[in-house]
């Protein structure tokens, strides 16, 4: 169809929130560093999947921390290796 889409959960997540869920799956043991945020930072983001869902029929298939997971098993076994 051509264009631009934005892809997503269509639910907001903190940093804090998504780095306990990458903490979890990589390490239950490793510390959290909180650092002051830089300039530039966005502070609030969420897609906006309307048009995805429209034009395409498309809708998210994983859970954040299901996805993750996959991601940093396929990281593991290409990368790491």
């Amino acid at each position: 169809t051509g264009g631009v889409y934005n892809v997503g959960s269509s639910r907001s997540i903190s940093i804090n929130e998504l780095a306990r869920i990458i903490k979890t799956i990589i390490n239950p043991k490793l510390p959290i560093v909180h650092l002051d945020p830089r300039p530039g930072d966005i502070r609030h983001s969420l897609a906006d999947i309307t048009r995805a869902r429209k034009d395409l029929s498309w809708k998210p298939r994983w859970k954040i921390e299901d996805g993750l997971s996959v991601t940093v098993e396929w990281y593991r076994k290409r990368v790491l290796e």
